[in-house]
């Protein structure tokens, strides 16, 4: 399927399928336009004309993209690994990016092309390329990579299209703020026509990728699970590589194959100056560890905590082995100290706290009609758990996040249902983690019979959501950076009595 024949924005792709297509031309690119008007009025045999003549421009990204529209680059910046086989890419949240601008292709393609491109040149070509243009021309001296410069953007848009011996692209004047800082390269003009793609493969190195993005973490995005990629046509060098996402708007004619009447006249010329709008570096090693496979036979596999043993007598390294971190912490009328807490992931099966552990006006065991009464007081150590109290309070702060939510609840009470009996099938979830979503509220709407559980549908999607612990911010789950160090894996159980306290205390809102 090219050109994105898909008949409906709404359309989304089936679940876990990956769909690529060959590009996303937008039905109206960045250029100048004029939309004309015209009204005939008959009144008799009078005819009456009425014309409205409006001008307008379309203007997108052009010399800078926004840090947000990239999701993601290949090799990883500065990374250090057997990248051989693997051709560099760069992964945009745009979907459209990449045939946002128009490229005058001649009579070389029929089919739209990208106006970006990715060039990849090994550290021996940059330096031999900084060797070959003049010192005085290039960048601040002591910077990583000397061929890359910035200048306005007054000065890339020329009548005469050169400096000098500086080829510059064709480009016209859209209104761009002239006293834009541009990022720019220098090469010299071989280097540039030796690594760059032909108009005639511009058109195959970017396309549509379009995923299922179920479960995943929400970007955001114009076009959900929809990103463009471009990849480079050039693999990856032994030792030290740069990578640069240019713009090739502006020299289409530079590229024509040699002795095609429109190309451009070069012959003054010994060096091209390309806007580049990314770049980074990696290193092609085979010893290098930032590749998957290296990656993972490296990783630190082990249970999540402190990883201090748990039959220690020292109480202090016992609670450290359970999950447990120290934090700082205010009784209401005492002095400032410390208290234990722990997320609903724990190294060991927790089991449930006892009555002596609860405060005394706890309904029951579990059971917490405010946040003080799930506190957990260490008589013998002088010492509170916080854990079920904190995950209470952010159970009812997400409720009343979301009035629309909290509303929905207080109707459903008021209404006289039992809110905490209708909410009590997602517990089938805590007891199977296999178990799906749409099988839990099944399981509800079974066991309820009420056909006013229908009526909750938003309620009972977001209690599910929570108990998923889809809403529950990182550091409520990983408290401290120790808990999870860089490149490892940890492996847990998830506290049912802290999940249960979270949804309690969203459910308290309804009171």
């Amino acid at each position: 399927m090219t050109h994105d024949d898909r008949t409906s924005e709404d359309a989304l792709p089936a679940t876990g399928s990956l769909t690529l297509y060959d590009d996303y031309v937008p039905a109206v690119t960045d250029a100048k336009y004029r939309l004309v008007v015209q009204q005939s009025v008959v009144f008799g045999e009078q005819k009456l004309h009425y014309y409205r003549d409006q001008e307008f421009e379309v203007i997108g990204t052009r010399f800078q993209l926004a840090p947000d529209d990239i999701h993601a680059r290949f090799p990883p910046a500065n990374g250090s690994g057997n990248y051989q086989t693997t051709l560099p890419h760069i992964v945009l949240r745009k979907r459209v990016l990449p045939w946002e601008r128009r490229l005058e292709m001649h009579d070389t393609a029929t089919e739209p092309a990208p106006w970006l491109a990715l060039l990849v040149l090994s550290q021996r070509e940059l330096s031999q390329a900084a060797q070959d243009l003049a010192a005085g021309d290039l960048g601040s001296a002591g910077q990583a990579n000397p061929l890359l410069n910035s200048v306005t953007a007054a000065s890339l848009i020329s009548t005469e299209h050169s400096e000098g011996v500086i080829l510059l692209p064709v480009l016209d004047d859209e209104g761009d703020d002239a006293a834009m800082q541009v990022q720019v390269l220098d090469l010299p003009l071989a280097l540039f026509r030796e690594v760059c793609p032909t108009l005639a493969d511009i058109g195959y190195l970017a396309h549509v990728r379009s995923v299922d993005s179920t479960d995943k973490a929400p970007l955001h995005m114009h076009a959900i699970g929809d990103f463009s990629v471009v990849v480079a046509n050039r693999l990856p060098q032994p030792g030290g590589n740069g990578v640069f996402l240019v713009s090739l708007e502006g020299w289409e004619s530079t590229l024509l194959p040699e002795g095609h009447p429109d190309q451009r006249d070069t012959k003054q010329a010994d060096r091209v100056r390309l806007v580049v709008l990314e770049s980074w570096t990696f290193t092609d090693d085979e010893d290098g560890i930032h590749t998957f496979g290296q990656l993972m036979k490296g990783l630190d596999a082990a249970p999540f905590g402190g990883g201090s043993s748990a039959d220690s007598e020292d109480y202090v390294t016992q609670m450290l082995s359970r999950g447990y971190v120290p934090i700082e912490y205010q009784p209401a009328c005492s002095s400032a100290t410390f208290a234990w807490y722990r997320g609903p992931l724990a190294p060991q099966p927790v089991a449930e706290p006892t009555q002596d552990d609860a405060d005394a006006n706890a309904d029951a065991v579990g059971r917490f009609d405010r946040a003080d009464a799930a506190l957990i007081f260490d008589a013998a150590h002088g010492l509170f758990d916080l854990s079920y109290a904190s995950a209470w309070q952010l159970g009812r702060l997400t409720a009343l996040a979301s009035p629309e939510i909290a509303g929905e609840l207080r109707r459903f009470v008021v209404a006289g249902h039992d809110a905490i009996a209708a909410i009590a099938g997602a517990e089938a979830f805590l007891e199977e983690h296999s178990t799906a979503v749409q099988r839990v509220w099944d399981n509800i709407a079974t066991e309820q019979r009420d056909e006013a559980i229908n009526d909750a549908d938003a309620v009972m999607d977001f209690m599910v959501r929570l108990a998923l612990l889809f809403s529950v911010p990182y550091d409520y789950l990983v408290a401290h950076g120790r808990l999870l160090p860089p490149e490892a894996i940890r492996f847990f159980y998830v506290d049912d009595v802290w999940v249960d306290a979270l949804i309690e205390g969203a459910l308290s809102t309804a009171v």
